[in-house]
């Protein structure tokens, strides 16, 4: 089940994003409600609900914080403090605070985070996306958020919002 649950997931996770940079949200909305009736015959009950839900809420969130296509055709991407992403991630990993468990272990780990840079540089809306323990995505959560502003990405020279995906790693000092 677990399998057939991951392709399923995965199939209508591709069909979204392709649909998205394609089309307008009530022609995703009935491109996905006609596949997803297709593709309720292939799957068990458990594992239909359950990536129907996973969809919804990626759904829900990525129209939420995209409003429009302009996001996806971004010319320039955002920039942080001058550089890529390699400088988000040493000002990240500078900025992190070794987590402990109970037994006063080091926490290790890769948190998986997505966030929007708007069009005015600010690091909105974090979420994460793949949790290792609510320590690591805590102060993960936490030190993204902090961060200064970027240089927004653009597509014609004008400033628009962009969706990032940034994995966090937790490595014992």
């Amino acid at each position: 089940m677990k399998r057939s649950l991951v392709f399923f997931v995965l199939a209508l996770f591709l069909m979204a994003g392709q649909l998205a940079r394609a089309q307008s949200k009530q022609q995703i909305i009935d491109s996905l409600q006609q596949r997803i009736e297709e593709l309720q015959h292939q799957v068990d009950t458990a594992t239909f609900i359950t990536g129907l839900e996973k969809l919804v809420n990626y759904l829900d969130w990525e129209f939420r914080e995209t409003t429009d296509r302009e996001a996806f055709l971004s010319q320039t991407k955002p920039k942080f403090q001058g550089g890529d992403a390699n400088t988000f991630s040493v000002w990240v990993n500078k900025h992190l605070q070794q987590k402990f468990d109970e037994n006063n272990v080091p926490l290790e780990g890769r948190v998986t985070l997505c966030f929007t840079v708007s069009e005015t540089g600010e690091v909105t809306n974090v979420k994460v996306l793949r949790s290792v323990h609510p320590k690591l995505d805590e102060e993960a959560v936490r030190v993204v958020s902090s961060s200064p502003k970027w240089l927004p990405a653009t597509s014609n020279g004008t400033p628009i919002r962009t969706v990032y995906t940034f994995p966090v790693v937790f490595q014992a000092r």
